[in-house]
């Protein structure tokens, strides 16, 4: 019998008997009764592995009460009534034990997003910002989450006070009037609605913004950041089409130095160059807008501190001189490019 084989015996077992359901990252939640002792004093009974392919399954209840943080066993197994011994011998012996699980992955609950589907308010809405109309691969692949009262009230359970209460407050209702995306490992959130101007971020864990990937991860040359997810949306599709480029939304101006600083180092050994997406804060004459030339010659002031600049070949900001900024294609925008430095030298704006 092969891995592949033994596999889909555990998954067709897993989903007959267990009741999975599928994270974003990997795990999945199932019924622990069988192999949890805490499972049967709780409403929800739910225990996670996490399962990739030629990698060892592994258990993980996220109760602070139960012990369960392991490889799985043959004990295990069997009790959860999987008793083909050959499968078992190939999913424990070929499989590997895999070292890309992250601590956090066994602190924070997987998220789980059933609800895939897009509102037509959502899907209107998104056209309008964006030009694009989201199918499913692009809803997965923008990390849309369409209802995020659903996905946080099927993540967490009662044991999950805290969080249930950080997230209760903020007033998100169970219903698809407001657009959410998440962070590449689904741990923080962004909504806002779509009637009114209410935006708000809901962490599970600490993430340094929203990303999106050109080409090869392993290969970044290029950094481009800027301040909000829908201006990185379009810059990956229109404005900045390059390969091996890192996109990041920081968020908001006062993240964009931590979250650039933090990819920078994930990538230091290949980034040449750095793009500033800026917003547009400031009205000139004629109905001109520019950006906040003080905030970004202070900005690269602190880039060369903290990360150094000896090994970046260029750093340009782009600023859209018809709009504030590039997050929504329905209104007009002109985009301009100012060097700030290239080849040691940090350049004068009328250079």
């Amino acid at each position: 019998m092969t891995l592949d084989e033994a596999s889909e015996l555990w998954f067709k077992f897993m989903y007959a008997e267990l009741n999975p359901r599928k994270s974003q990252n990997g795990w999945y939640k199932i019924t622990g009764d069988r192999i949890c002792s805490e499972c049967p004093r709780h409403k929800n009974r739910s225990l996670y592995i996490w399962y990739q392919k030629d990698k060892r399954p592994f258990l993980k209840c996220f109760r602070a009460s139960c012990t369960i943080r392991r490889y799985i066993t043959v004990e295990d197994f069997t009790d959860f009534g999987f008793d083909n011994p050959d499968a078992i011998v190939n999913l424990l012996k070929a499989s590997k034990v895999d070292s890309n699980i992250k601590e956090w992955q066994l602190r924070t609950k997987p998220v789980i997003v059933q609800d895939k589907v897009l509102s037509k308010y959502q899907i209107d809405y998104l056209m309008k910002r964006t030009g694009i109309q989201f199918n499913p691969a692009l809803i997965q692949f923008y990390r849309v989450v369409p209802n995020l009262y659903q996905t946080i009230n099927d993540t967490l359970d009662e044991s999950d006070t805290d969080d249930l209460n950080k997230f209760n407050v903020l007033g998100i209702r169970n219903d698809k009037r407001g657009i959410t995306f998440a962070t590449r490992d689904y741990r923080m959130f962004m909504f806002r609605s779509i009637f009114g101007n209410y935006k708000v971020k809901y962490a599970l864990e600490k993430d340094y913004g929203y990303t999106l990937y050109r080409g090869v991860p392993d290969h970044v040359d290029t950094i481009v950041i800027t301040e909000g997810i829908f201006d990185i949306i379009n810059i990956y599709n229109y404005y900045h089409k390059n390969k091996n480029t890192l996109y990041i939304a920081s968020l908001g101006a006062e993240s964009m130095m931590e979250c650039l600083s933090y990819w920078y180092r994930q990538h230091v050994e290949t980034v040449k160059n750095i793009v500033i997406y800026a917003d547009s804060d400031v009205v000139e004459e004629n109905n001109k807008f520019t950006y906040n030339a003080n905030f970004y010659k202070k900005f690269i002031s602190i880039i060369d501190k903290k990360i150094g600049l000896d090994n970046i070949n260029k750093i340009t900001l782009c600023y859209n001189r018809k709009s504030k900024d590039f997050g929504d294609i329905s209104l007009e925008i002109e985009k301009k490019e100012v060097v700030l430095y290239e080849n040691n030298v940090f350049k004068k704006e009328n250079d």
